[in-house]
């Protein structure tokens, strides 16, 4: 076994004292902690042994392993559901609609939190299940190279791409980091020209699109989307855990 740097022992210690604390104020056991906090560890690990490197679009890997519902599982216990809830829920009834006609439907939206797939997939399994599955995400760097990020990406559909704030930080990595963003880039024009169906005979082209690549849908991409404005609002009566924020946000959608 490849032995983790001592920095990643002690990032692990805390992960888990943060998770425990918040969880334990939400009732959760201290045995389904330790139970969750084992299957992240182990999940980790692998990462140091064995990394994963993401593709330009990367499809959610649920078998063998169902990293999906890892994801799900681990976030589960911080949300606060008596005082979380979707707003306008009509309006992802007709997203499922034109989906139904065959359209494409982009959601702009804020980042609020790194657990923002994972909110938004339990937010809407109750009411729109086959959706909540189905988004695909534009990513960061970060949450595909991270080993401690890498588990819980590993679930989500995602765009793989280095923001624009970001791409000169490295001179040596600018053309690297612009050829990944071109990938990506031809990735999501050939899901929103794509005729397959998917879950339920649905069309789930559902793209959650952060930073510079939605000004470039309109004028590149010549197929019909759906562009629908979403707002995340996470505070600490959704969480439980303190979220920080700079300013007042909306309800979701």
């Amino acid at each position: 076994m490849k032995r983790i740097p001592s920095r990643a022992g002690y990032a692990m210690e805390e992960l888990y004292r943060n998770y425990k604390h918040a969880v334990l104020e939400g009732g959760a056991s201290q045995d389904k902690i330790v139970q969750i906090m084992a299957t992240v560890l182990d999940r980790v690990l692998l990462q140091f042994e064995d990394p994963f490197t993401f593709p330009s679009y990367h499809k959610a890997i649920r078998d063998p392993y169902d990293y999906y519902i890892f994801g799900q599982n681990y976030v589960r216990p911080l949300l606060d559901f008596r005082n979380s809830y979707l707003g306008n829920v009509s309006v992802f009834d007709e997203i499922e609609g034109r989906l139904k006609q065959g359209e494409n439907v982009v959601l702009l939206t804020n980042h609020q939190t790194e657990a923002d797939p994972a909110v938004m997939a339990l937010l809407l399994e109750t009411t729109h299940p086959y959706l909540s599955q189905s988004l695909t995400y534009i990513a960061g760097d970060r949450v595909v190279s991270d080993p401690f990020c890498k588990p819980f990406s590993m679930g989500r559909n995602l765009l793989c791409v280095y923001s624009k704030k970001h791409i000169n930080d490295e001179p040596e990595l600018v053309d690297m980091k612009r050829k990944t963003n071109a990938r990506a880039l031809k990735e999501l024009a050939i899901l929103l020209r794509s005729k397959e169906s998917g879950v339920e005979g649905l069309r789930y082209n559902v793209i959650r699109v952060i930073g510079g690549l939605c000004g470039v849908l309109r004028s590149t991409i010549m197929c019909s989307i759906l562009f629908v404005e979403m707002m995340l609002w996470c505070c600490r009566c959704m969480f439980f855990f303190d979220v920080k924020r700079d300013t007042p946000m909306g309800p979701v959608v």
